[in-house]
This record gives structure tokens, sequence and C-alpha cells, in this order.
């Protein structure tokens, strides 16, 4: 007799929770979507085309260099680099980010089969910090930070 209301809750929490995370995917664009291409350097730059012509994520890749490809920055040919950030992560850099402001980087590796590393960019805030910018690459250092 105790045992259905302790199950009924968790259950109620995680639909809500679902419901949620559904409503904050569909706000931001960000939705599931069936791997668009085998080979997946096509199907990244299928998934960034499909971003640019929505109208909620047009803006979300702010930079984008394939590999094979020349670049003005001091980037290698073979390099990839993509950076993502929202309009909100941009106006909260612009609020959070300036002279004598902390600001964080953080990398993971070793999460793929290619070894591109996600590297993160916070903001720290008086609540901790505020992320403003993503950046997958095949490495870091000064030229792709920079």
């Amino acid at each position: 007799m105790f045992l259905i209301p302790y199950i009924q809750v968790p259950l109620l929490l995680v639909q809500k929770f679902y419901i949620l995370l559904q409503n904050i995917s569909n706000t931001f664009g960000v939705h599931r979507h069936p791997t668009l291409h085998k080979n997946d350097a096509d199907s990244v730059a299928a998934w960034v085309e499909h971003t640019r012509q929505q109208t909620c994520t047009q803006n979300l890749v702010r930079y984008i260099k394939y590999q094979g490809e020349q670049s003005h920055y001091k980037l290698k040919d073979e390099e990839f680099v993509m950076v993502i950030a929202s309009d909100a992560q941009l106006i909260g850099a612009k609020q959070f980010c300036g002279p004598g402001r902390e600001l964080c980087m953080d990398s993971t590796h070793e999460m793929n089969n290619y070894d591109f590393q996600l590297t993160t960019v916070l903001a720290i805030d008086e609540h901790g910090g505020f992320p403003v910018a993503f950046c997958y690459s095949g490495h870091v250092d000064e030229a792709n930070v920079h």
C-alpha cells in the first residue's frame, strides 16, 4: 500500500522532466534527427546548412572550417574547427565578459573516433558560470583559440 504513492511520484517527475526537455529543445530548435549522411563530414555539413535555414538557429554556427579548406586564420588546411554560440550566449557574453572579468576554458578529449576536442568557454559570474561558446576542433592551441 505504501509503494503506490512512492512509485507514482517519481514517474510523474520523470514525465514532467521529459516535457520540460521537449519544451527547451523546441524553443532552441534542438531536435534529434536521424543521421543525415553515412559520411560524418557530409552529415556535419548538412546539419550546419539545416541550422542556417531555420530562423531560431540560423546564427548558431558562428564559424566553420572544414578539413581541406584554407583559412585566413593561422589554421592548417587539414584542421576542422566549428564554433557554436547561440544569440542568447552572445548576449550573456556581453553581460558577463569584459575587463576585469574571469573567463574559463575547458576541453574534453578522446570522446569520439576522430579525437576532436570540445572546448567550452565559460564566463565566470557570481552564480558560478555562463557558457558563452563551444568549439569542436582537432586540437586546442593558440591558432584555434584565437
